[in-house]
């Protein structure tokens, strides 16, 4: 079944038919099935067979356009990089936690303490032998 849905696309994307034609307002899907299979997607069906060929007239798949969006004033046409406004500081940026030290504003290998060995000896924190093996613990007991 071919059935024509009603679906937000991203700025940068259009519905194209098969004949080429662009800006096309439904998004075409191919269906096993004439009813939608999850609540979510009965949003967007059409209610009867003769609303879903007035879709299909008008419908198409989702191809890009082509024109680039600009990350800093979210306008079409440019790029960040050749945008005409003063760039922007982005405020909600994650921040780098150093898995060693679990320090925020650098990552583990650009960490300035030593690096903990996982795989050394519980007992006296050296390398080379477990815990089972270790002399330390022979002399405790």
């Amino acid at each position: 079944y071919l059935i024509g849905l009603q679906r937000e696309l991203a700025p940068t994307y259009t519905h194209m038919d098969l004949q080429g034609n662009l800006d096309k307002e439904f998004t075409v899907t191919l269906r096993f099935d004439p009813n939608p299979k999850r609540p979510k997607e009965a949003i967007g069906w059409p209610e009867t067979k003769e609303e879903n060929m007035e879709r299909l007239k008008n419908g198409g798949q989702p191809v890009p356009r082509g024109i680039p969006k600009c990350n800093n004033c979210n306008e079409m046409g440019h790029i960040t990089k050749s945008c005409p406004e003063e760039k922007r500081e982005v405020l909600d940026r994650a921040s780098v936690t150093c898995f060693n030290c679990n320090e925020t504003g650098h990552r583990m290998r650009d960490c300035h303490k030593p690096r903990e060995d996982r795989f050394a000896c519980r007992n006296c924190k050296q390398s080379g032998h477990s815990s089972k093996e270790c002399k330390l613990s022979e002399i405790q007991t």
